[in-house]
């Protein structure tokens, strides 16, 4: 997983990461508890759209690697490598929409169908085979829990989501599916165990 710009790692995808306290939405830009002057108000701001960061406060500001190497205490090469390994989704902060009642959720059974095809053409990358080794868990029971990876690179997950939507209307399958595989549609920084009877 290289060759990933920089600029495209979602900085608010990063600050779920480093469980950031977020507030409100104002455009492109996402309030901030600023993590380096004790801030209670909400004065960083992040710029989704730039993926960069400043505090009215403190001053502080730069990009999302600046913004992961500071929180860390590392450089910034160390900061990419360890982003691109905890494949850290594509984030998009959005307002609570009004219900769309033109697509509704679909039945269950269909529901099951999508996302155990889905699961199928998902594979579990060894980095997160190792982490999930290093943490206790034996191989047998990772094979038999079945977790998977979500794909960092965006091509793989548009493809993915063109074989399903091909079989199936994707519309009213809970998930986010439909827009680009955002199969995580809120920030988890772990594989995702096999589906099991949704």
């Amino acid at each position: 997983m290289t060759g990933i710009d920089p600029k495209n790692i979602s900085i608010l995808g990063v600050a779920y990461c480093m469980n950031l306290s977020i507030g409100n939405q104002h455009g492109n830009e996402v309030e901030v508890k600023c993590p380096f002057c004790n801030d209670k108000n909400y004065h960083m701001s992040l710029n989704t759209s730039k993926n960069t960061y400043r505090c009215n406060k403190c001053g502080e500001s730069g990009g999302v690697l600046h913004l992961y190497a500071k929180l860390n205490k590392c450089d910034t090469k160390t900061a990419y490598r360890e982003i691109i390994n905890k494949n850290i989704p594509e984030y998009a902060y959005k307002p609570i929409q009004e219900k769309n009642d033109s697509n509704p959720i679909k039945e269950i059974e269909e529901r099951n169908k999508v996302y155990n095809e889905l699961l199928e053409y998902l594979v579990l990358s060894d980095i997160h085979k190792m982490d999930l080794l290093r943490r206790g868990l034996r191989l047998d029971i990772i094979q038999r829990n079945g977790y998977k990876s979500i794909p960092q690179i965006p091509s793989i997950r548009t493809e993915i989501c063109k074989k399903l939507s091909t079989k199936y209307d994707l519309a009213g399958i809970p998930g986010g599916i439909s827009v680009s595989l955002q199969i995580c549609h809120r920030y988890h920084p772990n594989p995702c165990p096999r589906s099991r009877g949704r």
